[in-house]
């Protein structure tokens, strides 16, 4: 019975993970045309975007060790978010 109940948490988590991901492409995205703002007249809107962004960004980080702690428990791989530590 627990070996099912490990099993339905993977799933979820693998699930979980799979939306994760795609997440974290869409922060890429975002970071790859944040310097593309050069207007100084701007930049108090880009300021809030800096800001909003790296919240984005340390909030991914924390989700990814959260993801590799239930990996581990679960003595899978450990998945490797270092794109998010990059783009830090």
């Amino acid at each position: 019975m627990l070996e099912k109940e490990k099993d339905k948490f993977v799933n979820i988590m693998e699930s979980e993970q799979q939306e994760f991901e795609n997440k974290v492409e869409e922060i890429a995205q975002k970071v790859a045309v944040f310097d593309q703002n050069t207007d100084a007249d701007d930049f108090e809107r880009i300021a809030k975007d800096a800001r909003e962004l790296h919240k984005t960004l340390v909030d991914a980080q924390n989700l990814a060790k959260l993801y590799n702690n239930r990996e581990a428990l679960t003595g899978r791989p450990e998945t490797s978010y270092d794109n998010i530590k990059a783009m830090i």
